[in-house]
């Protein structure tokens, strides 16, 4: 199987009885309100999870090269509805 590259500028999470989904997304180009779907990806609750915790420390290790956190707006945590609190402790 070839290999599939894309860029996504959003993803919705779901899941089911037995498999989470991810869908990857990105805005229409033309159309300023039209998302399009990219790839959906289905994985076990396990992969789901071992993948996150991989993601976090991804993030961490960059950060620490970079030298500083890699910042995200407000206004978009809010959009996602996730807690300021919750946030800053994400990947401690």
């Amino acid at each position: 199987m070839p290999e599939i590259d894309i860029y996504a500028e959003g993803f919705t999470l779901g899941h089911n009885a037995y498999s989470a989904i991810i869908k990857f997304t990105r805005m229409s180009l033309g159309q300023s309100s039209a998302v399009e779907e990219m790839a959906t990806v289905r994985m076990s609750y396990q992969q789901l999870k071992a993948m996150a915790l991989l993601m976090a420390r991804h993030v961490r290790i960059i950060e620490e090269q970079l030298g500083t956190e890699i910042p995200v707006q407000q206004q978009f945590l809010s959009n996602i509805q996730i807690a300021h609190e919750d946030w800053h402790k994400f990947g401690k």
